[in-house]
């Protein structure tokens, strides 16, 4: 599901994603901050570092790859994943919410 942003200015980047749910092995309610120039994440195998870019995929049109995996580390039946967006504008931030 690709997000559809109704923003009436002039969209300048995402600098946050956050209140992350059902991701990957992320964290529930974790954010992260992204830079306007470069953004780095690292860490061990399995800890989710690939689920910001298939939720970043996914809600944004995108040729990458955009399943969202359910976190191995859990044995029941996954839900849907969500998270929200704060979008820079001109004006100022929006958040806008995944799956809209």
């Amino acid at each position: 599901m690709v997000l559809t942003i109704s923003i009436k200015s002039q969209i300048v980047g995402i600098s946050k994603i956050k209140n992350i749910k059902n991701v990957n092995a992320l964290e529930a309610e974790q954010e992260i901050q992204l830079s306007n120039r470069l953004t780095i994440i690292f860490g061990e195998n399995g800890t989710g570092k690939s689920g910001y870019t298939r939720l970043l995929n996914n809600a944004f049109n995108s040729r990458g790859d955009t399943e969202i995996l359910a976190d191995i580390n859990k044995s029941d039946e996954p839900e849907e994943p969500e998270c929200q967006f704060d979008i820079q504008t001109e004006t100022g931030i929006e958040e806008v919410f995944y799956p809209a």
